[in-house]
This record gives structure tokens, C-alpha cells and sequence, in this order.
């Protein structure tokens, strides 16, 4: 019954603290499988969910010994660009989420690749009101599926759309596409 409740809490209540606004969504495959090293379990990556958020750059910022990490339900989003300039993250999870169901939300600081999946789940139900997009959200900023080679051509589509959100990061999307001719 509480669990049910949490559900519905979290359907109804909207972005979550320090997330604005959703502003782009593809789902991309990988035709050559790579690696999700973005928590503890580093899985084999070959689908996922490319996304924009806006944010609260404050919330953004990051250090080194470990940040307010950004989550897609219960996994670790891995950031490509830092977002505190533009207030914009270009952030990819594994497996195609519905972000109409899946909350966006900043989990406890710490260092992306130490969090276990119960880690996960203790911040989807201890942060402060992880929310939902609505459905005409998603549909707005959603784009076709992306067919990729390999997780190479993923960091450059996503080069693209750090030039496009968040030009304040232009460096990242520079070392995305280092090395790009062959």
C-alpha cells in the first residue's frame, strides 16, 4: 500500500527539486555494445535513453570528491557535460525509459560508479519528491530512435547537443568529437 502511494505521489508531483524542464529525449541503439561504467555494476551497454534536462546550475556543480549525483529512476545518469554554466545536462541510461513514468531527480552526493542498485533505490525514496514529466512533455522533445555504431558515435550526437544546450561546455563536445576522422 505505501509503495502504491510513493508511486502515485511521485507520478502527480511534477519535476523534481533543481530539475526544470525537459528538453530533449531519444532512444538510441548501439550496434556494437559498449559499457556502462556509470555505477557500481558497469554493465554492457547496447540501448539507452539520450536526454537534455534543464537545471539548476547550482545543483549542477560538480567536485571531486562527489556530487549530487543525477538520476533516471534508479540508475545513475551518466552526465557528458558538467551543466552549471548553461543550466542545461546532456545525460544518457541504459534501456529505452519512458520519461513520463521514470522521475529525473538528484540523488546524495557521491561518486557515480560507487552506487549499488539498493543505493539506488534508498535515493529514489529519500530524496525530496522525485518527479515525473507529463506524458505531453515527452512527446514534445521527443525525437526518432537514434541507430548508432558504438559508444563513440553516441558521445558525438551528444557533442551536438551540448553545442545546442549548453555552449558554455563547447570544450566537452570538442573532446567527444577528438579523433572523429579516421
Amino acid at each position: 500500500m505505501m509503495i502504491a502511494f510513493t508511486l502515485i505521489a511521485v507520478a502527480l508531483a511534477g519535476p523534481a527539486p533543481g530539475i526544470i524542464a525537459l528538453d530533449h529525449v531519444e532512444h538510441f541503439r548501439l550496434s556494437e555494445p559498449g559499457l556502462f561504467a556509470w555505477n557500481a555494476e558497469m554493465a554492457p551497454l547496447s540501448e539507452g535513453t539520450l536526454f537534455v534536462v534543464e537545471v539548476d546550475p547550482e545543483r549542477a556543480l560538480t567536485r571531486q570528491t562527489g556530487a549530487a549525483v543525477l538520476y533516471a529512476g534508479n540508475t545513475p545518469a551518466a552526465r557528458l557535460n558538467p551543466g552549471h554554466l548553461d543550466g542545461h545536462i546532456v545525460a544518457y541510461v541504459p534501456g529505452t525509459q519512458s520519461l513520463a513514468s521514470t522521475p529525473i531527480y538528484w540523488g546524495p552526493a557521491t561518486l557515480p560508479e560507487r552506487v549499488h542498485p539498493n543505493t539506488a533505490d534508498t535515493a529514489m525514496q529519500t530524496e525530496a519528491a522525485p518527479g515525473t514529466f507529463t506524458d505531453n512533455d515527452v512527446s514534445r522533445v521527443k525525437h526518432p530512435l537514434a541507430e548508432l555504431k558504438d559508444q563513440k558515435a553516441l558521445q558525438i550526437r551528444a557533442a551536438k547537443l551540448i553545442e545546442q544546450y549548453a555552449p558554455g561546455d563547447i570544450d566537452f563536445a570538442k573532446g567527444y568529437r577528438a579523433g572523429q576522422a579516421q
